[in-house]
């Protein structure tokens, strides 16, 4: 059994893709709503959060725990490692791979202010200009209503990155699968979006 931990449904898409290539695998999700979102939360308070939810996962069967969500991953994961005698799978951005990819050698990053706090993303794109940026009312508009989010809204949260030459955006945040479509439509061409 898979048991798979987010802050909400963002890791839906982790679910979907390992039910849509191993349809025989069981899963149990964890979407832990009730301390959404993990973003602002302190390392402490994760760690506690996160300890509770895989336990709980483990006591359904789950023989593996994926961590679907960057800001538990960035501030628990080695943490949880030492507390559970199941293999723990966190996120590894795309960064890297913007990295390869980027004309412009400016890269966009689309995080919670816990996940850009906590993670190194400089080593993964060395000699690459990163602008990062907090994106918690998207995300917590897509949490609670995505229908809601309006065109307006999503070239907003993505201008700031095109007007400093950004040809890369990657977000940090599995929520952010739920918005590839309509991002694709409101970034200029030749603008990628890479998500974790």
């Amino acid at each position: 059994m898979i048991g798979i931990l987010d802050s909400g449904v963002g890791g839906l898409s982790i679910y979907k893709v390992i039910k849509e290539e191993h349809s025989n695998l069981g899963v149990v999700y964890f979407a832990d709503k009730k301390n959404f979102p993990y973003g602002d939360k302190s390392e402490r308070k994760l760690r506690e959060i996160t300890s509770y939810a895989v336990n709980t996962l483990v006591n359904h069967d789950a023989d593996i725990v994926i961590i679907a969500c960057n800001s538990a991953t960035v501030s628990t994961i080695k943490f949880l490692r030492t507390q559970f005698d199941v293999p723990i799978i966190g996120i590894e951005p795309a960064v890297k791979q913007a990295a390869k990819e980027t004309k412009s050698g400016i890269i966009g990053i689309m995080a919670t202010k816990r996940t850009l706090k906590s993670h190194d993303s400089e080593h993964l794109a060395p000699g690459q200009k990163l602008i990062k940026k907090e994106a918690p009312g998207l995300v917590f508009k897509i949490e609670n209503n995505y229908l809601d989010i309006t065109d307006d809204e999503l070239k907003e949260a993505v201008q700031e990155y095109l007007d400093a030459g950004v040809d890369s955006i990657v977000g940090l945040m599995n929520i952010f699968w739920w918005l590839k479509r309509p991002l694709f439509v409101n970034v200029k061409p030749k603008t990628s979006i890479f998500l974790i």
